[in-house]
C-alpha cells in the first residue's frame, strides 16, 4: 500500500473504533436508518448477490444477509474484516466505480456512499466546535474538498452532488439519481441530542431526510450522500441525463 493508504489502515487500526460509529450520534443514526431504507428500495428482491466495498465491519452487511441477501465484505482496514467475520447475520476514486462496474452485470445497480462537501463544518457548527481553524478548513473544501487529515478525521474526499454525478459517469453508470441521506434537518438533532427535546428532534428531523430527499437545494446539506446507478451497455455511456427528482 501507498503512505495514504496506510495511514487510513493505522487511522481505523488504533484510534477509530468505526464498529460502534453507526449507534453514537443523531447523525449516525439517521445515516443507518435512511441507508437501509434506501438499500431496501434500490436493491434487486432477495438473494440477489451483493459486492460490499468498503463495507467496514459489516454493519450493513449483517442487515443484508439478515435480509436473505448473499453479500461478500471487502475493506482495505484488516480488522475491519476480522470484525465483519466475528460478527452475526487510497484507493482513487474513479477506479473504485470502474471496478464496481467491471463485476455488475449489464442493467445490474451500484451504489456508492459519499461524504458530502459540507458534512465537516456544519458538524462542527451543530455541536459547538467551529472554532478559528475550522473555519479557515471549510473555506478551503469549498474548492479542493480533501480533508485536513490533521485535524483529527483521517484521508477522505467530500464531494458535491455534481462530482459524484460526474465520477459514476465517467465509470459507466447510466440512469444516476443521488439522494441525501441524513436530511437537511441532521444538525438540529446534534444540536438537540442532550437536550429534553433529543427524541423529538430526531424524530422530525428523520421524517424531513425522507422529504427532501432529492430536493436538488437540500441534497447536500445531509452529512452523507448516495448514488444510484445502473451497469449500461458501453456504446451508451455518457447519453444519461441524470436528474436528482427521479
Amino acid at each position: 500500500m501507498d503512505r495514504q493508504s496506510d495511514e487510513i489502515v493505522a487511522y481505523y487500526t488504533d484510534r477509530y473504533r468505526e464498529d460502534l460509529r453507526l449507534a453514537a450520534r443523531p447523525q449516525a443514526r439517521l445515516e443507518r436508518t435512511r441507508t437501509l431504507e434506501l438499500l431496501r428500495e434500490y436493491l434487486p428482491a432477495p438473494p440477489a448477490r451483493i459486492l460490499d466495498v468498503g463495507g467496514g465491519t459489516g454493519e450493513y452487511a449483517r442487515a443484508l444477509v439478515a435480509l436473505g441477501y448473499r453479500v461478500r465484505l471487502l475493506d482495505l482496514v484488516p480488522a475491519h474484516v476480522t470484525q465483519a467475520r466475528a460478527g452475526h447475520p487510497t484507493a482513487d476514486r474513479c477506479r473504485a466505480l470502474a471496478e464496481a462496474v467491471r463485476v455488475t452485470r449489464p442493467g445490474g445497480r451500484v451504489l456508492a456512499a459519499a461524504i458530502s462537501r459540507f458534512a465537516g463544518p456544519l458538524d462542527f457548527a451543530a455541536t459547538g466546535r467551529l472554532d478559528d481553524r475550522m473555519v479557515e478548513e471549510a473555506a478551503v473544501l469549498l474548492t479542493d474538498g480533501r480533508n485536513d487529515a490533521r485535524l483529527g478525521f483521517t484521508h477522505a474526499y467530500f464531494h458535491r452532488v455534481e462530482e459524484l454525478l460526474d465520477e459514476c459517469r465517467t465509470a459507466g453508470l447510466v440512469d444516476l439519481v443521488v439522494d441525501g441521506i441524513e436530511g437537511p434537518a441532521w444538525i438540529a438533532a446534534e444540536a438537540a441530542a442532550h437536550g429534553p427535546m433529543a427524541e423529538t428532534v430526531f424524530t422530525a428531523a428523520l421524517r424531513l431526510a425522507r422529504v427532501y430527499r432529492r430536493e436538488p437545494a437540500l441534497v447536500t446539506a445531509s452529512a452523507h450522500l448516495l448514488a444510484r446507478g445502473t451497469v449500461g451497455d458501453p456504446s451508451d455511456i455518457g447519453r444519461d441525463r441524470p436528474d436528482l427528482r427521479a
